[in-house]
């Protein structure tokens, strides 16, 4: 049966015989079967595509979760630096001493400590011993960070402690050295430079632990003298 069959159409109807018609119907048939193939992957495809969206939106949902508390944790740890970092500046001289050092000695003492990073192993200090002596320290702590900066504590409340004026500079280094020992794990050390002014005989005393010695500068100009001292780093040997 012909069921479209055009009047204009250049074909005879001699040539729509049985075999042509098989021809035409068979074409029809395999047409519609690779349109309905495509129909089907299009579906599979819209498929994944819907699945893929919302494995996409997910993880961003958990991305954007994981910026927030990453974001969190770095707020939380630069305000715990910042603490670490005031708690650190406290050991360090304030001007009310170094005011009360000019007016007790007659020397007057400028500082500025600048760390590397939000902590350092380095502090400084200056101490009284009597009336006419005063002690003044320098110390850096092999490496920066958290472990450096508590040893700076550490060291600082150790180093306060065991100052004597009985003691001479080399004496009293030695003494620290023996304390902090113990405390320092292998591979840790500090270099240090102990000294103590006596402004009545206008001498300082010093020993240089582990760091190279300091100038001497003339008040009349001239070419600046560097003492040499050498001992071993403090809390490096027993």
């Amino acid at each position: 049966v012909l069921l479209d069959y055009d009047i204009n159409d250049y074909r005879s109807k001699v040539e729509l015989t049985d075999d042509r018609l098989f021809s035409v119907m068979l074409a029809a048939l395999r047409a519609h079967q690779q349109i309905a193939a495509l129909a089907a992957a299009q579906r599979d495809l819209e498929r994944r595509v819907e699945e893929r969206t919302r494995d996409l939106a997910l993880a961003l949902k958990n991305n954007e979760a994981l910026v927030e508390a990453l974001t969190a944790y770095r707020e939380r740890l630069d305000d715990e630096l910042e603490a670490a970092r005031e708690t650190q500046l406290t050991i360090l001289p304030d001007r009310e001493r170094l005011a009360a050092i000019q007016e007790c000695y007659g020397v007057a003492i400028e500082s500025r400590f600048t760390t590397s990073s939000e902590l350092g192993g380095d502090f400084w200090d200056v101490q009284p011993l009597d009336d006419r002596r005063f002690a003044l320290m320098l110390v850096d702590f092999a490496g920066h960070g958290v472990g450096a900066a508590l040893n700076t504590v550490r060291m600082h409340g150790l180093a306060v402690s065991l100052l004597d004026p009985s003691l001479a500079p080399a004496d009293y280094v030695e003494l620290l050295n023996n304390q902090l020992h113990p405390l320092l794990p292998m591979g840790q050390y500090a270099t240090m430079l102990f000294a103590v002014v006596d402004v009545a005989a206008e001498t300082l005393s010093y020993t240089p632990a582990g760091c190279p010695g300091p100038f001497l500068l003339g008040t009349t100009g001239g070419a600046p003298d560097r003492r040499v001292a050498r001992r071993l780093a403090r809390g490096q040997v027993g």
